[in-house]
């Protein structure tokens, strides 16, 4: 179980596009129950995954390339960043514009500019950028599995959770940032890992661990539950219309139909060494 969990932590991290796939190599399948047999061939021997997305109206399946999962998002005054380890842990940096600043309110309390040339995470990460960052200045604003930030109505947020063994949680904070500091407000919790998301108008389509979410005006909705692509961390939620999404898993995609409340499963059909 470690082993499959720290796969899906795996699954849901930054992206690039990958090879492109014909939507024939995918063939829909019976969806396998979470941790049986069938579900334990998804992905191949390397438990490879795939990513949806929409192209000129058209659904595109690529590889979905791994790297180190983590986040960062730009503001006039600095850069709100974020390192994610899964179940090492993590941390929600900013780094400001202004490198004569040595002090930085977080909800009210001050906190020091710091460097971590000897941190841990530099010897788990891959991404270059992300290890040039530690070594630089910024400041620790808290600790967590932070994985992506949004705007939402004109406000900051960011999603923080994690599914590792017996754990299996997530949260939304809303993040406020100013000159002197900022001040960060747990505003939902969710009881499943937060996988992917997608953001429409006032409507929130969040992929979980094993669920699937509608936040309407931060009103929690669950849609679907107990789903096939539980462990299988779905990804880059797209929609191709306002009762059909997509998401790519390892070992292949799901299509979600809100209208029926079902979720069907396309395997990869080929052989993977």
């Amino acid at each position: 179980m470690k082993i499959l969990l720290t796969l899906f932590i795996l699954s849901f991290s930054a992206v690039c596009f990958g090879q492109t796939h014909d939507l024939k190599d995918f063939i829909e399948t019976p969806a396998p129950k979470p941790y049986s047999p069938e579900w334990y061939t998804m992905g191949g021997k390397n438990w490879k995954s795939y990513k949806t997305s929409i192209v000129k109206g058209k659904l595109n399946i690529t590889d979905l390339n791994n790297n180190n999962r983590g986040a960062e998002y730009k503001l006039p005054g600095g850069t709100l960043w974020a390192i994610n380890v899964g179940e090492f842990g993590g941390t929600l940096y900013y780094q400001p514009n202004d490198t004569t600043l040595k002090y930085f309110n977080v909800n009210g309390k001050p906190t020091n500019l710091k460097s971590y040339n000897r941190n841990f995470y530099t010897h788990m990460l891959h991404d270059s950028t992300q290890k040039s960052r530690l070594k630089s200045s910024q400041f620790e604003l808290m600790g967590g599995n932070i994985d992506s930030f949004f705007k939402y109505r004109d406000s900051i947020y960011f999603i923080e959770g994690l599914a590792h063994m017996g754990i299996n949680r997530g949260a939304v904070y809303k993040i406020e940032v100013n000159e002197q500091g900022c001040n960060i407000k747990k505003v939902l919790e969710i009881d499943n890992a937060p996988a992917s998301f997608l953001i429409k108008g006032d409507r929130i389509y969040l992929a979980t661990f094993g669920r699937f979410y509608i936040f309407n005006k931060w009103k929690k909705e669950l849609e679907l539950d107990n789903l096939f692509w539980t462990g299988l961390g779905p990804n880059e939620l797209v929609m191709a219309n306002k009762n059909t999404l997509y998401t790519g898993i390892i070992g292949g995609y799901a299509k979600i139909d809100l209208k029926a409340k079902k979720v069907t499963l396309y395997k990869y059909s080929k052989t993977i060494n």
